[in-house]
């Protein structure tokens, strides 16, 4: 995998495979290039600084409710043995 940046236009690429591109789809800020037997090759991230930006924020804020559900007790009712798990 070959990962580059542009600085200059802001766009981070993803070369997945050498493969010829035959079509691309755009969702939002992303450009997917597939092969003719429809295998990804190359993503293209548009505006890279605010995608990876938004990207961090929502990674973050997944660790946050991780963390959280982790320091709730667990209800005497919902605790398994190793018994019962088997």
């Amino acid at each position: 995998m070959k990962i580059k940046y542009n600085r200059q236009e802001d766009v981070l690429t993803l070369e997945l495979s050498k493969a010829p591109i035959d079509h691309a789809e755009e969702a939002g800020p992303i450009i997917a290039h597939f092969s003719a037997d429809d295998d990804l090759v190359l993503l293209e991230i548009l505006e890279a600084r605010d995608f990876l930006a938004q990207l961090m924020k929502a990674t973050d804020q997944e660790k946050e409710k991780i963390n959280r559900s982790l320091q709730k007790p667990i209800a005497p009712n919902k605790r398994r043995t190793a018994r019962q798990a088997s």
